[in-house]
């Protein structure tokens, strides 16, 4: 009776491992870890197909299906085998247990959904302030007066010049 616990116990755990495709399946980390920090996420995101793919987290003991899923990493279009696929900044998130989603799409507009949860971030509280509250706000700009004009009248100039053909110019002599 034991063996068939243990068996059935052994089938569940690695039963999920079992239901990704091939060519698209995470590997790290597994379920029910505890993570923090900067996370590797390893596995494979290479179908024949691949338009793009991305990761989200979204509260483990919410339902897939109406939660709400905060993206944790750009969208990315290379082919990854057996390698990172992507590194997951837990301090970006609120300490709690998540399930994390890597959502493929494919060219033809199918999407396919790889999870693996829960996951427990536990970063301590710390988390990335995203704000820049220590640089103070930028100097607002000098305002220069600019001069003005008290005398608006415009003057003709005395002395004037004609070009002529019938005037031979005048060499100088003395040159300043």
């Amino acid at each position: 009776m034991r063996r068939i616990v243990f068996l059935l116990l052994i089938l569940l755990i690695s039963l999920p491992a079992f239901a990704q495709d091939a060519n698209i399946q995470i590997t790290s980390p597994q379920p029910s870890t505890t993570v923090q920090g900067l996370v590797d996420v390893t596995g494979t995101v290479n179908p024949p197909d691949l338009q793009s793919y991305f990761f989200e987290v979204a509260d483990a003991s919410a339902d897939p299906n109406s939660t709400t899923w905060t993206p944790v990493a750009l969208p990315s279009r290379t082919p990854v085998v057996n390698g990172t696929i992507t590194q997951l900044n837990t301090t970006l998130i609120a300490d709690g247990t998540y399930t994390l989603r890597l959502r493929v799409v494919h060219t033809t507009g199918e999407i396919t959904v790889v999870t693996v949860g829960p996951l427990t971030f536990t970063n301590n509280g710390a988390t990335i302030n995203t704000t820049q509250a220590t640089q103070a706000p930028p100097a607002a700009p000098t305002l220069v007066p600019r001069p003005t004009v008290n005398n608006t009248r415009r003057f003709r100039s005395a002395a004037s010049w004609r070009a002529s053909t019938k005037t031979p110019l005048r060499s100088c002599s003395r040159l300043a």
